[in-house]
């Protein structure tokens, strides 16, 4: 009976003992479990992280190419290494782009790959020397302006390359007419040239700014907040840019630049400004004021929208040029943007 009862207890103690040690076991495990997959979470963040932070230099520099291997860049602890490839040394368009990350946390390993194709932003074809989209333009000249629709090289000299446009485009023949009667007024019409007789105003249809510069606004290379600039240049010929500037801008001396020009506001130029490309002033009340000295806009202009009144005041000098645009559409860069093909994790 003794013996028995003593095989009763011991038996009943390992059982208890068996059970107590599954219980005490079950909350390491679940602690274990848990660092796992901290870890693991911690890892694909690191992994996001690093791919975002080299997306966005990528965009940034589109030649951008090789293997980068950083630590405690994003989440103390983590390490990653990023290898970007493509199809091409020299990014063009089609171009195939890998970016591949491999990251690293607490032992765990999180791998991501992405792919992307180079694609182009693009801007409708110029329309005149300068276009108005909206309804009721405002053309206020003085001085000695000249706006020519003529075709002009690079540098502003009269070139037979491509055909002539108007010297103004407006959206309507109610507009036409109303031009045109102001600038015989003012006896300012032989100062818009261009395809037909002086004044060359034109009704064309342009497209409305607003449905297509919000890419290209923010692929900017520059943004200018509200303020006066002098002695600057913006891009090359060979390097042409995209200007995007907010309010009331003026550019009082020595500015010159090379690309797209984007002024959400009004654009006031006071002297010697030459700038070789597209120029587009939109917002509630665009408006361009030329005033004095040399100011000159080599390729064309946009002025507004499809529901805004814009202005264009003072001594304009603006000549269509359409070397200036197929440079810009052909050589700025910022217009080389990517599309994301796959994301794979």
């Amino acid at each position: 009976m003794g013996k028995a009862a003593l095989i009763v207890v011991i038996g009943l103690s390992i059982t208890l003992g068996f059970f107590r040690f599954i219980l005490l076991q079950r909350p390491v495990e679940a602690t274990m479990n848990t660092s796992k997959y901290f870890s693991l979470v911690t890892a694909k963040n690191v992994a996001h992280s690093a791919t975002n932070n080299y997306l966005k230099k990528l965009y940034q520099n589109k030649s951008l190419r090789g293997s980068f291997a950083e630590s405690d860049a994003y989440i103390n602890g983590g390490i990653d290494t990023v290898r970007i490839t493509s199809s091409s040394s020299v990014t063009s368009l089609g171009d195939t782009v890998n970016v591949s990350v491999v990251a690293y946390y607490g032992g765990e390993k999180s791998e991501l790959e992405v792919t992307l194709i180079a694609s182009s932003l693009t801007i409708p074809p110029v329309t005149a020397s300068v276009a108005f989209p909206g309804p009721n333009p405002v053309l206020d000249l003085n001085g000695s302006p000249l706006i020519d629709g003529a075709n002009h090289d690079y540098n502003g000299n009269p070139s037979a390359s491509c055909e002539d446009l108007p010297g103004v485009a407006v959206a309507s023949s109610a507009d036409s007419a109303n031009m045109v009667n102001s600038l015989i007024s003012s006896k300012m019409d032989s100062k818009v040239k261009g395809i037909g007789a002086d004044p060359s105003v034109h009704v064309r249809d342009t497209q409305d700014p607003s449905t297509y510069l919000q890419p290209l606004i923010a692929n900017a290379d520059y943004y200018t907040p509200p303020g006066t600039y002098s002695s600057i240049e913006f891009g090359s010929q060979e390097s042409p840019v995209i200007v995007y500037g907010t309010g009331d801008l003026k550019f009082s001396g020595g500015v010159v630049g090379h690309g797209i020009l984007i002024i959400d506001g009004t654009l006031t130029l006071s002297g010697n400004f030459f700038w070789y490309g597209v120029v587009y002033v939109i917002g509630e009340t665009p408006e361009i004021f030329n005033s004095v000295g040399t100011n000159r806009i080599v390729g064309g202009v946009v002025l507004g929208g499809s529901d805004k009144i814009a202005r264009l005041k003072g001594t304009a000098d603006i000549q269509y040029s359409c070397e200036t645009v197929e440079n810009v559409m052909n050589n700025t860069n910022s217009l080389i943007t990517f599309a994301l093909v796959s994301w794979y994790e």
